[in-house]
């Protein structure tokens, strides 16, 4: 494991959707980051893109040595079903 890998113990994955709308939320406790950093790769800016294409919105709160937390939202005022689903893993062996 090189020092710039992060050191997470904990993943958790929330699957919302009620009122029409789908909110999707994936938290870690890892090393985080600084989002106005210039960081190598293209993950977040895609999921951001790819969102903003479809109407949705991609949120992402990270801070050094605090984890970080990405929120996805995209609404359908249409569809009026309602579910809640989380994950959580813990443990080492997650990266």
């Amino acid at each position: 494991m090189s020092s710039s890998t992060p050191k997470l113990s904990e993943v958790t994955i929330r699957i919302v959707f009620a009122n029409g709308q789908l909110d999707v939320t994936i938290q870690d406790d890892g090393s985080g980051f600084h989002p106005a950093d210039n960081i190598s790769g293209h993950g977040l800016s895609n999921m951001r893109k790819r969102l903003q294409k479809i109407g949705g919105q991609c949120f992402v709160d990270s801070n050094p040595g605090h984890g970080t937390t990405v929120r996805m939202r995209l609404e359908d005022p249409s569809v009026r079903a309602r579910f809640i689903v989380s994950w959580r893993w813990s443990g080492t062996g997650l990266w």
